[in-house]
């Protein structure tokens, strides 16, 4: 098991006196919608980001010919002591607040389908694939891959809640929504044709499906509303984060929020840093602490203002071609704690204090 530096985990414990106990600590941060607006405690914040810590060595890059490798594609935390990552060689790995696993193989049939992870709780989460499959950990157990999306669909994003009781969304490349409920899998909805990029679910009552022709469509607890384009055509989305009902960020052509049905551009944030092409987005549920990070390494966060963007992954990238690795995905349970995932099967985590 891989152990993780020694700084974070003595953040964990002040991270957890703060949000694991009934009180609280410390100012929460204005929200970032249409200004730039600070809650002053916050905004002088200092952000860390650790190292890169390797984590995924599946397969060995010396076995590599060609463009191969460890590629972490997706990682989900839903506290200090708990997170799933997954890659595209169909290993998943857990954190227990002291290592990682060394990867437990779910998904070897489809080898090279890019996984994507959310977890609801500790005891509960999905994995689901480019090829529309579907696999869950339950209780310290991985399913083996259940055929969800007909015909190899293909799922590039899922969304889990626990809010008030078990839910998980999934999209797939033909605009399908699917729901899990009681154990099943269920069309949700069919009204999207474009290829669904990303779902975020605040609770059972209000989640947002973002397509990649620049479609969103809403869920009300009962159904899906018919798509409405709100970015150009094929502008697509990276990623989407609802930390609250009826608030959401993306990152379609720069920072927009969604609030209470309408769209804003979100000022004072700089995240084409490097000239990325790809976001990472999470923000802390219930709360307004966000951190954007990029394909090219780097990331800002919300801390009553948007931080200078800061170049965090300098790791090379393992199938060469870009001078970093890439952050994929990254995952804020609580506010002033995220971790995020490269390309080169590093975790790295950030804390705010």
């Amino acid at each position: 098991m891989k152990r993780l530096p020694v700084f974070f985990a003595s953040v964990i414990l002040v991270l957890c006196a703060a949000a694991c106990g009934s009180g609280g600590g410390g100012s929460a941060a204005s929200a970032p919608t249409v200004t730039t607006a600070a809650s002053p405690s916050s905004a002088s914040a200092l952000v860390t980001w650790s190292k890169p810590v390797r984590v995924d060595k599946n397969p060995p890059l010396s076995s590599c010919t060609g463009s191969c490798g460890a590629t972490l594609t997706s990682i989900s935390c839903t506290s200090a002591t708990f997170c799933v990552a997954v890659d595209n060689s169909g290993y998943a790995f857990t954190y227990d607040g002291h290592a990682w696993t060394s990867g437990d193989s779910v998904d070897a049939e489809n080898y090279g389908a890019e996984m994507y992870v959310s977890c609801a709780d500790t005891n509960f989460c999905v994995a689901v694939d480019w090829n529309g499959n579907a696999i869950t950990y339950s209780n310290g157990t991985w399913s083996s891959p259940k055929a969800v999306a007909p015909n190899g669909g293909g799922f590039f994003s899922v969304a889990c809640t626990n809010s008030p009781t078990l839910m998980c969304m999934a999209g797939d490349k033909e605009g399908t929504l699917y729901t899990l409920t009681g154990g099943t899998w269920k069309v949700s909805s069919t009204t999207d044709t474009n290829e669904i990029t990303s779902i975020s679910c605040e609770s059972t009552t209000f989640c947002l499906a973002i397509d990649i022709g620049g479609g969103v469509t809403v869920y009300n607890g009962s159904a899906w509303s018919k798509p409405l384009l709100y970015g150009s055509n094929g502008s697509g989305v990276d990623a989407i984060a609802c930390p609250k009902a009826n608030y959401c960020l993306d990152t379609v052509g720069g920072l927009q929020a969604y609030i209470s049905g309408g769209w804003h551009s979100v000022t004072g944030a700089t995240i084409s840093a490097g000239g990325a092409g790809q976001w990472a987005l999470s923000c802390a549920p219930g709360t307004y602490f966000c951190t954007v990070a990029s394909d090219t390494g780097y990331a800002t966060t919300w801390i009553g203002k948007w931080s200078t963007p800061k170049m965090i992954d300098t790791t090379p990238m393992a199938t060469g071609g870009n001078s970093t690795s890439g952050i994929s995905s990254v995952s804020c349970p609580v506010e002033g704690l995220c971790a995020a995932v490269d390309g080169y099967g590093n975790v790295l985590y950030e804390t705010v204090k």
